[in-house]
């Protein structure tokens, strides 16, 4: 037995058990969907052979055909396609899940898109962010305009970022994994991408901050690695709490400022020189670089 609380010009087609529609106006569930629900709202669907689905209210939204145990909670012109059955749109507008693309979710936004054959795919929310055919468990948690093509790739938010690498990651501003295995972050303005797989890449203006040990009253740690803090550490491509440094010019320079130091005693200079002149002196090469 099917139900139709009220409103107008919805229909429940036959073949259908235990379907109900709450109200609303123009809202449809085809034939052989049965225990499914359409709260209210306006021009919504659940198409054939789509059971035990439903739709909370809103306005054009569909469930496609076979789409089974699928749920779409409100907004407009959402679409959860053909055969991508145990899926979920969670509101917002526009937002697409398309065929054959299972127990997927799209929680809300603008115009986001899960694209064919990706099953067990998340986008957050956002604007405009697109995981592509076949890109299987792979998520986008928000931002505007971010893309993941490749099966297991996380984008967490930001901008223009885009995954093409499998098992990959990219977050900031465009920042683009295009190797499998690859990590990148950016905050740069043009495209940064990856180099190699298996790599951790950083495209940072002002360099990378490693901080560790104990931590310090303003945050950070009481022992610290900077690589490429140009403001900070003017002429100095890695700086270090130490004090030693390595130079722009590829020189390491260690720490030699006597407030650091303790116990200075005076040597004899003589017997200095003797212990230099009795060092064994050899030629050599390191066994990676060969003779």
């Amino acid at each position: 037995i099917s139900a139709i609380g009220g409103g107008m010009f919805n229909g429940i087609f036959n073949q259908n058990t235990n379907a109900t529609i709450g109200g609303g106006h123009n809202n449809v569930i085809w034939q052989d969907s049965s225990y499914s629900t359409i709260a209210g709202g306006e021009k919504n669907d659940i198409d054939t052979t789509s059971p035990h689905s439903a739709i909370a209210g809103g306005q054009n939204n569909d469930i496609g055909p076979n789409s089974h145990h699928s749920v779409i909670t409100g907004g407009e012109n959402n679409d959860i396609g053909p055969d991508a059955w145990h899926s979920v749109i969670g509101g917002g507008s526009v937002n697409v899940i398309e065929t054959r693309a299972r127990a997927t979710t799209v929680s809300g936004g603008l115009g986001n898109t899960v694209e064919d054959g990706s099953w067990l795919s998340t986008i957050g929310g956002g604007f405009e962010n697109v995981i592509g055919t076949n890109s299987v468990s792979s998520t986008i948690g928000g931002g505007w305009f971010n893309s993941a093509v490749r099966s297991f790739a996380t984008i967490p938010g930001g901008f223009a970022n885009h995954v093409a690498g499998q098992v990959a990651f990219a977050a900031g501003r465009k920042a683009h994994a295009l190797h499998d295995y690859s990590f990148v972050w950016s905050s740069r303005d043009n495209l940064a991408p990856s180099f190699s797989a298996h790599r951790f890449h950083v495209h940072a203006a002002q360099g990378l901050s490693v901080d560790y040990a104990g931590q310090r009253g303003d945050g950070g740690g009481e022992r610290w690695i900077v690589l490429g803090g140009l403001s900070d550490f003017p002429g100095q491509t890695i700086s270090t709490w130490t004090g030693a440094r390595l130079t722009d010019g590829g020189v390491w320079a260690d720490n030699s400022d006597r407030n650091t130091k303790e116990n200075l005693t005076p040597v004899n200079p003589s017997e200095i020189l003797e212990r230099v002149a009795s060092l064994p002196v050899q030629d050599w090469n390191y066994k990676v670089e060969g003779p």
